[in-house]
């Protein structure tokens, strides 16, 4: 059965296109995850399903049409696996929340949306920069984005006389993260 044939089955709920294409690409998938990702088959297994629901999703919603297609139907699946990994994998470690924008003008150095890979190495830098910090940047940047300590928690945890002197100090720590975020996208 061709994609098109596929896509249109999918498009219809057709359930024996359903199962054939479920069946078809299911050893592809697997042999793809075990070689590039070490993940047991039980891991694999609610991997695939959830790919497969997306996939499907995308071809009910119209994300995905006939003519839209630009890789594989195959390649296509394999690459809702990847990025559905990733954001469950990214969800089991902290990841650096921007409530206060701490990565604006960054994240959109990552042009392509798909690019999880770029942007992930972008977060694990930004994490792993601002907890290497000495104090008190390394003390005040996790407290505030990762741990969601308030204002007021980090003065009195570090000893700040307000919680406008902890947010100065805050503000000059996001402006040498900043900058060592720079040196790193120049390179």
């Amino acid at each position: 059965m061709t994609d098109r044939e596929y896509i249109s089955g999918l498009k219809n709920n057709d359930n024996r296109v359903i199962e054939m294409f479920y069946r078809s690409n299911r050893e592809k998938f697997f042999s793809y995850f075990r070689f590039h990702f070490s993940k047991d088959d039980d891991y694999m297994a609610d991997l695939y399903s959830d790919s497969c629901v997306a996939l499907w999703r995308n071809v009910q919603q119209g994300k995905l049409c006939e003519s839209g297609l630009r890789c594989s139907l195959s390649t296509y699946l394999i690459a809702i696996g990847k990025n559905t990994m990733m954001s469950q994998d990214r969800r089991h470690k902290p990841v650096p929340v921007d409530d206060e924008g701490l990565l604006d003008g960054f994240v959109g150095i990552v042009r392509d949306e798909d690019d999880v890979p770029e942007r992930e190495a972008l977060f694990d830098f930004v994490y792993k920069t601002a907890r290497d910090m000495k104090p008190p940047c390394g003390n005040i940047l996790p407290a505030f984005y990762w741990d969601k300590f308030s204002m007021k928690e980090i003065a009195d945890k570090y000893n700040y006389s307000s919680d406008s002197s902890a947010k100065v100090q805050m503000l000059k720590c996001r402006k040498k993260l900043r900058s060592l975020v720079e040196s790193y996208l120049s390179k």
